[in-house]
């Protein structure tokens, strides 16, 4: 594969542009763009930009824009109905999230086992494959810091840190509880992902990503393996089959 052959994968989120490169079947490290603009000095070389983005419709147009004026080609990506052995759920499949859709098609590239992918980012979400690859549904629930700033918004002489988060297992203020409850509440999703794909199937494994996992879990918690890079995975399988279908 040559240079010119090389693809910029590229994640959109609520709080940072995250992105790699996919160049000889391989991923390079995670990186992340300050500002839209930087694009451009990342485009040398690259023949095709693949973009992931829940909204975020403004910066995704800066990104088009640019990608286009340096001829290169762009693509944002979609949630799909089944690919690669996966098989979507949802009636609407389009309304499902990308970045929960291209995490699934991540993970099933790590596992033929029946495997939930857990996402801690804004909103923490949870997605269930069998061992077929059939999607089984999923959850949605608030991130830590929305449930943080709705448990001091909506309740009365309940205060809390506005950033930084106190990571001890007990609280002993009311600061310290808060954010030692919000973290309880995220952990304990783990433990009920796990008690409901053991009902649900046999052997299986557990993954989990997003920006809020170091705080979450220092190591690898039992039977869960962090990878940060699952949406990046799901990616790369979409940009090698446009690569094929363009040779």
């Amino acid at each position: 594969m040559s240079d010119k052959a090389k693809a910029l994968l590229v994640d959109v989120g609520n709080s940072r542009i995250k992105f790699c490169f996919l160049n000889d079947g391989k991923l390079s490290n995670i990186e992340c763009l300050n500002h839209e603009a930087e694009l451009v000095s990342k485009l040398r070389g690259v023949s095709q930009v693949l973009v992931s983005a829940v909204g975020q419709a403004s910066r995704v147009k800066v990104l088009a824009d640019i990608a286009t004026q340096q001829g290169v080609s762009f693509n944002q990506l979609s949630a799909q109905k089944s690919a690669f052995g996966l098989v979507n759920v949802y009636e609407n499949y389009a309304t499902m999230g990308v970045d929960r859709w291209l995490a699934m098609l991540g993970a099933r590239t790590l596992t033929k086992q029946a495997f939930a992918v857990l996402d801690f980012g804004t909103a923490i979400t949870c997605d269930f494959v069998d061992e077929s690859g059939a999607h089984l549904g999923g959850w949605i629930a608030p991130g830590i810091n929305m449930m943080r700033s709705s448990l001091l918004t909506n309740t009365e002489k309940v205060f809390g840190r506005n950033e930084g988060w106190m990571t001890q297992e007990l609280g002993r203020s009311t600061a310290d509880c808060v954010d030692s409850g919000c973290i309880a509440m995220a952990r304990g999703i783990v433990k009920q992902a796990q008690d409901t794909l053991s009902r649900l199937t046999s052997g299986q494994k557990m993954f989990a990503c997003g920006g809020d996992c170091k705080l979450l879990f220092e190591n690898d918690a039992a039977n869960l393996e962090i990878n940060a890079g699952l949406i990046f995975l799901g990616m790369a399988l979409i940009a090698g089959d446009c690569a094929q279908q363009r040779a």
